[in-house]
């Protein structure tokens, strides 16, 4: 997407341009080619970490996801 206009990937690699001024009275569809996704991130924290330091920690990831 950039300032006047968007650009669609068609199956076949051709790239259609489309100003946005037409796309802000048109609906987008998109169809998800993959499944679901997701990562994962393990890390360890010490046993002697404060239950409030993991409250914090766990606070900060939430927003961070969010």
């Amino acid at each position: 997407m950039n300032i006047l206009t968007t650009v669609f990937l068609r199956y076949d690699n051709e790239k259609i341009y489309n100003p946005n001024s037409v796309l802000s009275t048109k609906s987008i569809r998109n169809f998800y080619r993959s499944s679901d996704m997701s990562d994962g991130v393990e890390f360890s924290i010490d046993f002697t970490t404060p239950i409030e330091k993991i409250g914090l920690l766990k606070d900060k990831m939430k927003k961070y996801l969010e």
